[in-house]
């Protein structure tokens, strides 16, 4: 588990989360030539970096088959996941040039996106619900943060939904699809039903980071003009 986390949690810094939900606002305003083409680049771009970890993770057999998450005690799991997401905004704030003294903005926004996503979750929540949940409470928390210190609340928002990018998930997705299509491998239905599980999940919180966010910002900022 340790080297396929090592091998995924770097490209985070890759996804396309800004142009992702913006392409989506751009489609509920009614922007559909913009959003479809910001999508079609983004795709391009996701399957370009799932792609290349799937062939990454074909050569060096990192033990991704069949291993589970081992679930953490509760009251630790939500300390942890909570940090480590609000550390992980920070850094996306660091390396989109933000001024050091916005940071806190960047851990707060990034606490309450795991921290709120990881409750709902507990409470029974499916991971596409706790993560769209978790992007509306965080883009909240930003445009109100925006309001009061002129922060650009796109960018407060987007950098703090980026740490629930599912990531291994995806992989997982990518090199089911790798192994069905095996010369020789054998097609199982359990195979077949892992693979169509974690794409469905995949996808489903793909569509939750993007519209979580972007439903959001609209209401709340209704008369701005596009981005």
């Amino acid at each position: 588990m340790a080297k396929s986390i090592a091998i995924v949690a770097p490209t985070l810094f890759l996804i396309p989360a800004v142009p992702m939900v913006l392409g989506g606002m751009d489609i509920l305003r009614n922007h559909n030539a913009i959003g479809l083409a910001r999508w079609a680049c983004i795709f391009m771009m996701l399957m370009t970096i799932f792609l290349g970890l799937a062939i990454v993770v074909g050569f060096t057999q990192p033990a991704l088959e069949a291993t589970e998450i081992t679930a953490r005690p509760w009251p630790w799991f939500l300390l942890v996941v909570t940090l480590a997401c609000a550390i992980g905004s920070a850094m996306l704030g660091i390396l989109f040039n933000s001024p050091v003294k916005y940071l806190p903005l960047f851990l707060l926004c990034g606490a309450t996106t795991w921290g709120v996503r990881a409750l709902a979750m507990h409470l029974g929540w499916s991971p596409e619900g706790g993560t769209f949940t978790g992007a509306v409470a965080s883009t909240l928390l930003a445009v109100f943060i925006s309001r009061k210190t002129h922060v650009d609340y796109v960018i407060l928002a987007m950098l703090s939904v980026i740490p629930m990018v599912p990531g291994y998930i995806a992989i997982r997705a990518v090199r089911g699809i790798f192994a069905l299509t095996k010369p020789g491998g054998g097609i199982s239905l359990s195979g077949v039903s892992e693979t169509t599980h974690f794409i469905f999940t995949a996808t489903l919180i793909f569509l939750a980071i993007i519209l979580g966010p972007a439903f959001t910002l609209l209401v709340a900022d209704r008369k701005s003009a596009r981005i």
